[in-house]
């Protein structure tokens, strides 16, 4: 039994992904005076791009969201009606949101 069939179940999904990925790059770590370093190193290259990408996308929904809560929508747009202050259109500004993804 390999030690990756004793890891916690909802945690192997994501390691086998992180395996995969990391595998992707095994030309450069094999090359390494130390593979198995080399390997642990590309995986936290891996999982710091996987952070930093997501940091980039939280940032441009915080953009979005602060932009809609300046610029709120005056009227309802199926009835045509005033709508209340801060009330505002979310599959509008998911669209919007969506957009700058």
């Amino acid at each position: 039994m390999e030690w990756r069939d004793k890891v916690d179940p909802q945690v192997k999904p994501f390691l086998d992904a992180l395996v995969k990925e990391v595998l992707m790059h095994k030309e450069a770590y094999s090359s390494a005076e130390n593979p198995g370093g080399a390997q642990i190193w590309v995986a936290l290259g891996v999982l710091a791009k996987q952070v930093n990408d997501l940091n980039a996308r939280i940032a441009v929904l915080e953009r979005a969201v602060k932009e809609a809560s300046k610029n709120p929508a005056t009227k309802d747009t199926e009835t045509g009606k005033k709508k209340k202050e801060n009330e505002e259109d979310p599959a509008k500004l998911l669209s919007k949101v969506l957009k700058r993804i």
